[in-house]
């Protein structure tokens, strides 16, 4: 299915790629294999498809129990969001394992080639900002969650959607046949 090779446009200029824009990436690309005029398309290899098929294994089970339990103690979690920021220990650790946790993410799944490993990256990403932010910036943090308190059903929509996304690379990760190899 010619919809599963990846698509992810990666153009060329001066030694160095520039993907969606973004900053230029001083590596050599991984592939020789060239798209519509002439831009290196992001592989899908069979390595990268069983990495994220891994990572979906653990992080979609985390997204459906986790965001699923704050839907259902959506009302109690103001008080013990307050309670975890009064303890500035435990705000700094938690900080510190989420940057940890992002970088791992981020350091052994670069690949942006398919709806799960996009996630996936992204969540590596999300995690280590996070990380930093309660490690540099606790207060906005606490700010942010202390404006949601009040907003219960924002916050079940929210972990909600979460919740979805976790049973749905739960499914990815555990369930689904893996693609056929290309």
């Amino acid at each position: 299915m010619a919809g599963l090779t990846e698509r992810i446009k990666i153009t060329q200029a001066d030694d160095q790629l520039l993907i969606f824009g973004c900053n230029p990436v001083n590596r050599p690309a991984r592939s020789g294999q060239t798209g519509e005029e002439g831009e290196l398309i992001m592989p899908d290899t069979p390595e990268a498809r069983a990495r994220t098929r891994a990572f979906a294994r653990v992080i979609g089970p985390y997204l459906a129990i986790v965001p699923g339990i704050i839907v259902a103690r959506a009302h109690s979690m103001g008080a013990i969001l307050s309670a975890f920021f009064e303890n500035e220990a435990l705000v700094w650790i938690m900080g510190a394992l989420l940057l940890f946790g992002g970088l791992l993410i981020i350091a052994h799944h670069q690949y942006w080639s398919s709806p799960p490993a996009i996630l996936i990256s992204l969540l590596g990403w999300f995690l280590a900002i996070r990380g930093v932010a309660l490690l540099a910036a606790p207060q906005l943090i606490a700010r942010g969650g202390a404006a949601m308190t009040d907003m219960t059903l924002a916050v079940q929509i929210g972990f909600g959607v979460l919740a979805l996304i976790g049973v749905w690379l739960t499914f990815v990760g555990w369930i689904a046949k893996p693609p056929a190899a290309s």
